[in-house]
């Protein structure tokens, strides 16, 4: 009976992470398809215009007379919608242009603002999104979204728009294979919006926007399938889908979805970018392939709204020597991704962690010599086995120094944790097990505290040193099941990070010496020789 009834907990964990791992994303995704919005004009399925006496219609040509206050749904395919250089004006809210499930549709000429989408494409109850249509020679200004691809609208063409003034300029939602030409983004409060929320593949991500289409004067780069290349400079905003060998340096960008998005890219060199004000900063994206060996160093990653780096599905990353600080949630986030470096970085006054790794995959990776203070936590572990956290200084925040859950099969736990200090945090340690102590033939979770012979800091200890050998004579308690047996009476000395031009400086250094000295010697020796 008792192993029946384990039998049945391990059923239920495993439909639980299946559920959380493989249907997360799409339950998010809302596959439902849109019912038709509130509006005031139609043109409707038989071809008729109503709602307005502005609109004149010629066979399959639909053009504006002037101005209208007004929303309009279109129910039919095949036509050309002309704005003549007048204005479609909403009142804040509706949508400007509403259509779903349409092809071969032109919207030109005309002016959309003041809705809370100005257009907006999606699908129908067969799943098909909206084919074919072009957007050309409009100006789409002080609307919520100003163009809004939702869920597999692909095959359509964006070309030579202005998109001002707008709190999203143009939102891509898992819609493929779009061709973008010469598109002005303008002032907008997010320029461009490429949804990673949804468990998607790569092949999702595949569009075709070229560097004529402009973030307030600067290029757009959206590279798909390139290979050993630096992105040039400035640029607004970088997408790399299927990419290998990419540098990306020496840039400033803001005021995206994300600052630098990779998606199935590897081995590609992220460095000393200033990335500010987007959704997130630099994203790691592969749910069904995966982000390998990729190097994130020596930026600046700040005040993004989410996180600073975020990760799913990666592997050999990287992270070193970044200033990442005052992002609205985590500083790094680590989903299901795998023997990761990060050591040498200052992660500070981000609102939630300073660094998360979390996933039944997140394991084997090292987090080293880092500074994370004045956070909401300062590293949390959620079911994450094997993990190596050590060197670190993990200060003054206010919530807790380290947060480790288990909420899955054992062992998720077995991480080693020594020489950090955790200093001055609200509260040091949190684990969270309870729920699997209770189960039958379920073992505790258990993480090493120590090397055998050093632990950790911990400025709430409060036992004593009677030999001076810098170990507490008694082991710091965690709970019940773990223990750091050797805690360290002071902190531990912390190794400066050496900026990346002292080698640099030294290798300089030793080729003028050695060439002092080649070129002394060959002088003595040619002196030699004319007096012989």
């Amino acid at each position: 009976m008792k192993k029946l009834f384990s039998s049945f907990v391990l059923l239920f964990l495993t439909l639980s992470l299946f559920s959380d791992s493989q249907f997360f994303g799409l339950v998010s995704a809302n596959f439902l398809p849109a019912p038709v919005p509130e509006h005031s004009i139609e043109i409707t399925a038989g071809g008729d215009v109503t709602g307005t006496d502005k609109i004149q219609r010629s066979g399959n040509l639909y053009t504006f007379t002037g101005d209208i206050a007004g929303s309009i749904v279109v129910f039919r395919s095949g036509i050309v919608i002309d704005g003549a250089g007048y204005t479609l004006q909403g009142n804040g809210t509706l949508t400007g242009i509403w259509l779903q499930a349409k092809n071969n549709v032109e919207i030109k000429n005309l002016h959309i603002r003041n809705f809370n989408r100005g257009i907006q494409f999606t699908y129908g109850m067969s799943m098909d999104g909206c084919t074919d249509i072009t957007l050309s020679g409009n100006t789409i200004t002080d609307n919520q979204y100003g163009i809004s691809f939702r869920l597999f609208s692909g095959s359509n063409h964006v070309l030579g728009n202005t998109i001002a003034n707008n709190t999203y300029g143009v939102t891509l939602t898992h819609s493929p294979n779009n061709t973008f030409r010469n598109n002005q983004l303008i002032n907008n409060t997010c320029n461009i919006w490429v949804a990673t929320e949804t468990s998607v593949q790569m092949t999702h991500f595949i569009n075709d926007i070229d560097e004529s289409n402009t973030i307030n004067g600067k290029p757009i780069i959206y590279w798909v399938n390139q290979k050993a290349k630096t992105v040039p400079s400035p640029a607004g905003y970088v997408a790399l889908v299927n990419c290998t060998d990419i540098t990306v340096q020496n840039l400033v960008l803001t005021n995206n979805s994300q600052g630098i998005l990779l998606v199935a890219t590897s081995n590609s060199h992220i460095t000393r970018n200033h990335i500010t004000n987007n959704k997130c900063g630099i994203v790691l994206f592969a749910p069904y392939e995966q982000c390998i060996g990729n190097i994130i160093t020596e930026n600046n990653i700040t005040a993004n709204t989410e996180d600073g780096i975020h990760s799913w599905n990666s592997e050999n990353t990287i992270i070193t020597g970044n200033t990442i600080t005052g992002n609205q949630e985590n500083g790094i986030l680590f989903y299901d991704s795998r023997r990761t470096v990060i050591s040498g970085n200052t992660i500070t006054a981000n609102k939630e962690n300073g660094i998360k790794l979390w996933g039944y995959d997140s394991n084997d990776n090292n987090v080293s010599n880092n500074h994370i203070e004045n956070n909401e936590n300062g590293i949390t572990l959620d079911t994450a086995l094997n993990n190596t956290i050590t060197g670190n200084t993990i200060a003054s925040n206010s919530g807790w120094g380290i947060i480790l859950s288990y909420n899955g099969f054992p062992p998720f736990s077995n991480n080693t944790i020594y020489h950090n200090d955790f200093a001055n945090n609200q509260q040091a340690v949190y684990t969270v097990d309870e729920f699997l102590s209770t189960l039958p033939d379920i073992e505790p979770a258990i993480d090493r505290w120590d090397n055998g012979s050093e632990g950790n800091y911990w400025s709430n200890y409060n036992g004593t040193d009677s030999n001076g050998d810098g170990i507490g004579d008694t082991p710091y308690i965690i709970n019940e099941n773990n223990q750091d047996n050797y805690p360290l009476m002071e902190p531990v000395p912390v190794i400066p990070e050496f900026p990346s031009w002292i080698p640099l400086l030294f290798l300089l250094l030793v080729v003028i010496v050695v060439t002092f000295i080649y070129r002394r010697s060959l002088r003595t020796f040619n002196q030699g020789s004319e007096r012989q």
